[in-house]
């Protein structure tokens, strides 16, 4: 288990640097701006509407509240170790975005559907934090493949909606992928203890 997590950070490491030197070279410009424009061209009313709640999902209130009410949970049933994983790797995953946004300092894109965000794009916090939050927390609440194949379509949806309302490059996004495939193989190789067998 410790070696697939190894290899699977590893990938995600190198899957990041493969992205930010794309976006740092310019070599990526174009594919950001045909996928946003494809992205653009599906916009309706109602799936402007389904995105803005999607991406609300990947907001620091939703999950801090979601997250909260979780740690209590794990903390009454007596599995302690998982819940101080949970919060470890979340708080890691929210400090690497910080630091990542500073060094890379790119410029949000001109936004479609909503206000332009005061921090930096790249990568995306929303893609980042959401995909390390549920897709953790689905393997800490159970053993059956659909709960966390649904915890892995949320948290490609909300990256999907930061493209379609025009806040991210797609490339952004694919960043946050990368670091939070990096944060959740760091929490597996600790042999990170799923919920017990039912």
């Amino acid at each position: 288990m410790n070696r697939r997590a190894a290899m699977i950070g590893v990938s995600g490491v190198l899957a990041f640097a493969l992205i930010a030197w794309l976006t740092i070279s310019g070599a990526a410009v174009g594919f950001d701006a045909a996928v946003r424009d494809a992205v653009h061209s599906w916009a309706s009313p109602l799936l402007t509407s389904l995105m803005v709640g999607l991406s609300d999902t990947g907001t620091d209130f939703f999950m801090g509240a979601l997250g909260f009410v979780s740690v209590w949970r794990l903390l009454h049933l007596e599995r302690r170790r998982d819940a101080v994983v949970f919060v470890v790797t979340v708080l890691a995953a929210e400090a690497l975005m910080v630091i990542l946004k500073l060094a890379f300092h790119r410029a949000r894109p001109v936004p479609f559907f909503a206000e332009r965000p005061d921090s930096f794009s790249f990568p995306s916090g929303h893609a980042l934090k959401s995909a390390v939050f549920y897709i953790l927390l689905a393997s800490l609440a159970s053993r059956h493949w659909a709960v966390r194949a649904a915890a892995v379509l949320l948290a490609l949806l909300v990256g999907i909606s930061r493209i379609y309302l025009g806040v991210h490059y797609p490339t952004d996004v694919l960043g946050g992928y990368a670091v939070a495939v990096v944060c959740l193989a760091a929490a597996a190789y600790r042999r990170m203890p799923v919920c017990p067998s039912e």
